[in-house]
């Protein structure tokens, strides 16, 4: 069964308190400060619970935009490219908080839905939109980006519309695996052919943090 994992986050405030002699007068960034009064300094603090490892996926952004590339285009295929915005991965667990299962790995899926415009008439197959995945963050370990999917104009079982790995833990994450943060992004390239109805299509492209015994 795949689970998938979830980030531990604990924020923790605090503030210096006013204990001086007689009333407080609370002073701005800059400002001077009498004497008998005190300056207020919040602290704040992200902090992980040291009880527990864990693993988590951030990701940048939420948006990107594909730019057509005319010089690109050919035989009637049109060519849009983006960049995927960085997804990290943060592992920091020990051998004891790793699932007792077996050997198991962890990986970053990618998948996207078909481009649909804005009048919920027209659509670009997601098909039509591949990936080149690449390592921006590689402190070590068994680690690697995913391999390069193909966009197609006319293959509905290629592009992204069935899934590919990002990223992916090749070697077995227990009992015992380093700490680390490792990074990746992607190139996006969508091709398009034959007449194309104009204005603004939008995809969901999800990106999913796993971890399986095999």
């Amino acid at each position: 069964m795949r689970n998938k994992m979830t980030r531990l986050v604990m924020i923790a405030g605090a503030a210096i308190l006013a204990a001086g002699i007689g009333p407080a007068a609370f002073a701005g960034p800059g400002d001077p400060i009498d004497p008998g009064s005190d300056g207020v300094v919040t602290l704040d603090i992200d902090l992980q619970d040291d009880g527990d490892g864990a693993l988590w996926m951030t990701v940048a952004d939420d948006q990107e935009t594909l730019v057509e590339d005319p010089a690109q285009a050919s035989g009637g295929v049109r060519v849009f490219e983006g960049t995927l915005p960085t997804v990290t991965v943060t592992d920091t667990r020990t051998g004891s908080d790793v699932p007792e299962e077996g050997e198991v790995w962890w990986y970053v899926t990618g998948e996207v839905g078909d481009f649909t415009h804005d009048d919920g008439a027209h659509v670009i197959y997601g098909h039509q939109l591949g990936w080149t995945p690449a390592m921006t963050v590689d402190p070590g370990g068994d680690v690697e980006a995913g391999d390069p999917v193909d966009s197609t104009v006319d293959d509905p079982a290629a592009g992204l519309q069935g899934g590919s790995d990002l990223l992916v833990w090749t070697w077995d994450s227990n009992p015992a695996n380093p700490f680390g943060t490792w990074s990746a992004q992607a190139g996006l390239t969508l091709k398009t052919s034959g007449p194309v109805y104009p204005g603004h299509y939008a995809a969901d492209l999800t990106l999913t943090l796993m971890e399986d015994p095999y």
